[in-house]
């Protein structure tokens, strides 16, 4: 998995992005940051300096030796900007028994059968199960007020060969720090069962 791609003259390694020398060969679906505002000219891009933002995904700054301090907060911000892209389309449902028919509730509880590579994450107020792509939320206080205990649940999916994850496994699993807990179990899975060490540099020729 690739957060997004570093397009520079020298070579910078960045955990999860891909740097490159071009814009030739990229997915234009990920966020792009070029360095260097004269090695951008060469590249046929106009950057202004009223605006780093060129395009939805594009984005400019300074190289280390234009402007060291810019390059560096720019740097962090388009990280930043990377991972709340990627976290945006994690796809997440909150199960909310209110609002949910019997039938549906039953085809969800069905669905886990014969699920590989199920997940179960949990903390006091909730807890979040991953299968099939998917991250489900699962209020506890609204469990236990239709009478199904917790316990009841865990046990359940662990007959189901579903993992629970301890939260120092999964934040020492993560692929990057955040506070958006109902992704964790995603996260885990992609660097568990992806096999997928995330790559800092494919190639910088």
């Amino acid at each position: 998995m690739v957060l997004g791609y570093i397009i520079s003259e020298e070579k910078i390694e960045v955990e999860n992005f891909v740097n490159l020398n071009s814009l030739i060969d990229i997915d234009d679906e990920l966020p792009r940051l070029i360095v260097g505002r004269e090695f951008s000219k060469t590249l046929g891009l106009k950057p202004s300096i009223l605006n780093k933002k060129m395009s939805k995904y594009s984005y400019w700054t300074y190289s280390s030796t234009e402007k060291k301090s810019e390059y560096t907060d720019d740097l962090e911000l388009f990280k930043k900007i990377s991972i709340d892209l990627f976290l945006s389309k994690v796809k997440y449902f909150y199960i909310d028994p209110f609002n949910l028919t019997l039938t549906q509730i039953k085809r969800l509880i069905t669905k886990v059968n014969g699920v590989t590579n199920g997940l179960i994450y949990y903390d006091t107020k909730m807890c979040y199960v991953f299968y099939d792509g998917m991250t489900y939320g699962i209020n506890w206080d609204v469990m236990e007020y239709l009478g199904l205990g917790k316990q009841r649940l865990i046990n359940y999916l662990k007959d189901k060969n579903f993992k629970i994850l301890h939260k120092d496994e999964i934040f020492n699993k993560c692929m990057f720090e955040t506070n958006n807990i109902k992704v964790l179990p995603y996260l885990h899975y992609l660097k568990t069962y992806e096999q997928q060490d995330l790559i800092s540099v494919l190639h910088h020729s």
